[in-house]
């Protein structure tokens, strides 16, 4: 993703989807699902088949999720879960 395009999504709503309709993709195979929590919070739980890479690495360095995205597939959707 390029520096405009990456800037363009901070400022831009995304879209929202009911777990159910986000469950159905998962289990298809259409889309990951990423717990973006601090690993803190992932003590509580985390959502079964989900990747754990936190945002504070995605805002920082990117050390893990440079690779992921590197690796992941281009046709899957990537769905975000957030505890805010």
């Amino acid at each position: 993703m390029n520096f405009l395009k990456m800037l363009r999504a901070l400022f831009t709503s995304a879209p929202r989807c009911a777990p159910d309709e986000c469950g159905a993709r998962i289990r298809s195979g259409a889309a990951l699902l990423v717990d973006v929590r601090e690993p803190d919070e992932w003590v509580s739980g985390v959502a079964q088949h989900a990747v754990l890479l936190p945002f504070s690495d995605l805002a920082g360095r990117r050390i893990r999720w440079q690779p992921f995205l590197a690796a992941h597939p281009p046709d899957k959707e990537l769905l975000v879960y957030c505890h805010s």
